[in-house]
């Protein structure tokens, strides 16, 4: 069973792979890694998807990905980061 730090990572991964054009965390990181395991399973996805197309016909519009520069990645402040940290 995985930690939950680990489905943490896997899901900001995932996230980061199905949303960048390119793997936006820095290299060597758990963080990278998991998200190039997740860009070759989009790739994989992508692949299957292309073949259903071509039999069946397009379903939907795709979503466009962000084009950005590797490992760029810089996480969304938190609630207490905007307002300033804690008081008390």
């Amino acid at each position: 069973m995985a930690s939950k730090a680990y489905r943490r990572d896997q899901k900001i991964a995932k996230d980061a792979a199905y949303t960048y054009a390119n793997n936006p965390f820095e290299d060597g990181t758990r963080l990278h890694r998991i998200c190039e395991s997740m860009r070759r399973h989009k790739a994989n996805m992508d692949t299957l998807e292309e073949d259903l197309i071509a039999v069946y016909g397009p379903i939907g519009t795709p979503r466009k990905l962000i084009q950005n520069e590797p490992g760029s990645f810089k996480p969304a402040p938190t609630r207490q980061e905007e307002q300033g940290g804690r008081d008390g």
